[in-house]
This record gives C-alpha cells, sequence and structure tokens, in this order.
C-alpha cells in the first residue's frame, strides 16, 4: 500500500480557486442566455424585418416601374409610331428582370426573419430554461466540490505527521 505525506495544502487551495473562478465565469455565461436571445429577438423583430419590408417596398416599386418601362418598349417595337421605332425591348427586360431578382431577395431575407423569429420564440424558451437548470446544477455542483476541497484541507492542516521516535 502506498501511502502519502500531506503537509500543504496550497495545492488544494489553487484548486478551491480555480474552481471559484470557473464557477462565477459559468453562472455569467448561462445567465445571459436570456438577454441575448431578448436582444436577438429584438434586433430581428425591430431592426431587420423592418429594414427588410421597407426594402422590399422600395424594391416592389422599382420593379413595377421597369416592367412598365418594359411594356412601353416592347409595345413600341410591335407598333411602332412615328420615326423608325425599336428594333427590340431586350435591354428593357434584363432591366426588369434585375428587378425583379432583386425584389425576390427581399422578399426572401424576409421569410427568412420570420422563419428565425418563429424558431427563436418557439426554441428559445426551452433553450433559456436547460441554461437556467444547468447554471444552477453547476453551482451545485461547485459549491459541494469546493467543500470537500476546504475539509480535506482542513483534515490536512489538522494532521499530525508523527516524528520520529527515539
Amino acid at each position: 500500500m502506498s501511502t502519502a505525506r500531506l503537509r500543504d495544502t496550497a495545492c488544494l487551495a489553487e484548486v478551491r480557486r480555480a474552481l471559484a473562478v470557473f464557477r462565477t465565469r459559468c453562472a455569467a455565461a448561462l445567465g445571459q442566455a436570456g438577454p441575448a436571445l431578448m436582444a436577438t429577438d429584438e434586433h430581428l423583430r425591430l431592426e431587420l424585418a423592418r429594414h427588410w419590408q421597407r426594402e422590399l417596398i422600395r424594391r416592389e416599386e422599382a420593379w413595377q416601374e421597369a416592367r412598365r418601362a418594359w411594356l412601353a418598349a416592347a409595345d413600341e417595337v410591335r407598333h411602332p409610331g412615328r420615326g423608325p421605332g425599336r428594333a427590340s425591348a431586350e435591354d428593357e427586360r434584363v432591366a426588369m428582370d434585375r428587378a425583379r431578382a432583386r425584389r425576390d431577395e427581399a422578399e426572401e431575407r424576409l421569410a427568412a426573419i420570420r422563419t428565425w423569429v418563429n424558431r427563436l420564440n418557439s426554441d428559445g424558451g426551452g433553450l433559456v430554461h436547460r441554461c437556467r437548470s444547468a447554471a444552477l446544477a453547476l453551482d451545485d455542483d461547485a459549491q459541494r466540490a469546493i467543500a470537500t476541497l476546504d475539509a480535506l484541507a482542513a483534515a490536512i492542516a489538522t494532521y499530525q505527521v508523527p516524528g520520529p521516535t527515539s
């Protein structure tokens, strides 16, 4: 059987300090889950969603304008009025297609934002609850570990090492 000569509790004190720092940092990180979730939700709903809603309206108007220009050019090609007429309405069609793609992009972004807001609302509460549960469990375990380390240090401090017998 092996024996150990324990006289110094400095190692245990260092582990205790490190555990206390770990406990504090974990509690802070886990405690930020709720506020971070709320901040993300607000950013999505109040900033990004509003921005992309305005952008969608602006891009819809640009698409409508490009469509009107294309229809007018196409009509001019089919029914030349005064002058030599137009050979093609291709430039206007390309501009209309680009405007449609930009409008569609705004719709997609707005849909993605709505999806994430819904997901945060449905899954976020559970996440915050699990973070709180983890924080409580971690705090309990860390308190027990610190108490155990304190008890070990106290036992080592009171332990009397027998001196050499003469």
